[in-house]
């Protein structure tokens, strides 16, 4: 049994069976953080340990069609010469690359690097140089891999400040990716973060098989609360925030928050009224957007981070408006994550549990 398409208009002109193609194996997914990238385990025990074909399988029969497999290339380029690709690491990384395959799941490639390889990209020509490089040659190794499959996406999360700068870099491995593997479907962001509001800044680029792709983690308050990684005055401090939101639910949880900042978070939040109708609002500007410019939409991270959420439902309730908005604008999507901090399966790599409140938000084929 597999689920229905997103995307089902009744059209038949040429460039929507392009969009279909394009879409067909990216309408839900989930991202496979902390096994090539997020990790100081690049090693290759950890790379045949942490996921294997079991969790392929598993992801499989849940009815999801596509992982994103963030893969950190940094370490493994080569600084003197970005084209010679380090042969132990990419032998890991083809047979990472198999098991999915093998599992029936389509993969999007995803460079993900850390933020001082992608602030030297804004910073140092020679970096954006051999980042050009080392795609023109991965792409190459990867040219006869399926192209219905096999998706590359160029960078995670770029930082430029500049968007004209992330887009001539961006544009420039697209080309040189496009010269070795001219029938893969890329995928393509704009710059801060890949923000709804970033997506909106970018102009079309002259390729039609390109999907265009945004992250969504509004209203921050909820999916970021006690996370140490958003750098704003009193986030570390939130704690048991639910969803959706109003002034008059958060005044209890303000009241009692550990510090100022905190408190004048939560009266933002409430005073923002964070429901499933905000959140259409926010994808309608997405999807307006990609009608102006004819293309495909995808939204490639989404989630909540879980240590500290009110535990009341409200993850779930928050990723199930996510998931239904997407479907009414017929954009594809990829949770943040399988089994990391935004968990889809709780456990160590050997006795993982699937988190079944979750799958049923997010519309999966979860058996009795």
């Amino acid at each position: 049994m597999r689920l229905p398409l997103i995307n089902n208009m009744p059209h038949s002109d040429g460039r929507h069976l392009a969009k279909i193609r394009q879409q067909r194996h990216l309408q839900r997914g989930i991202n496979l953080s902390h096994w090539f990238a997020q990790t100081d385990q690049l090693n290759a025990r950890h790379f045949a340990e942490f996921i294997v074909a079991d969790d392929f399988r598993l992801l499989q029969s849940l009815g999801l069609d596509h992982v994103r497999f963030t893969i950190n290339f940094a370490p493994f380029i080569q600084p003197q010469n970005p084209a010679d690709l380090s042969a132990d690491f990419f032998v890991q990384l083809d047979r990472a690359v198999a098991l999915i395959h093998d599992a029936g799941l389509a993969v999007i490639l995803d460079f993900h690097p850390d933020d001082d390889y992608k602030q030297a990209l804004q910073d140092d020509p020679a970096a954006a140089r051999d980042f050009v490089r080392f795609w023109s040659a991965y792409a190459a190794r990867l040219a006869a891999t399926d192209p219905e499959r096999t998706y590359f996406e160029i960078l995670n999360e770029p930082l430029f400040t500049d968007h004209g700068a992330w887009q001539q870099l961006q544009e420039q491995a697209l080309l040189a990716i496009r010269a070795q593997a001219p029938a893969h479907t890329l995928i393509v962001s704009g710059t801060k973060w890949s923000g709804l509001y970033e997506l909106l800044e970018m102009k079309k680029f002259p390729d039609d098989n390109l999907v265009y792709n945004f992250h969504f983690y509004h209203p921050m308050q909820l999916t970021h609360q006690g996370a140490t990684w958003w750098h704003k005055a009193g986030a570390a401090d939130l704690r048991n925030v639910s969803y959706p939101s109003s002034p008059e639910s958060v005044l209890p949880l303000a009241s009692q928050a550990a510090s100022e900042a905190a408190r004048q978070l939560l009266l933002e939040y409430g005073a923002e009224r964070w429901d499933a109708g905000a959140i259409d609002r926010e994808f309608a500007k997405a999807a307006a957007w990609a009608r102006q410019h004819d293309v495909t939409l995808t939204c490639n991270e989404f989630g909540v981070y879980k240590k500290f959420v009110a535990r009341d439902g409200a993850r779930a309730r928050w990723l199930a408006d996510v998931v239904a908005v997407s479907a009414r604008y017929h954009i594809g999507w990829t949770m943040w994550d399988y089994c990391g901090d935004f968990a889809l399966v709780e456990g160590p790599a050997d006795k993982r549990e699937l988190n079944r409140e979750i799958a049923k938000a997010l519309g999966l084929l979860v058996k009795p």
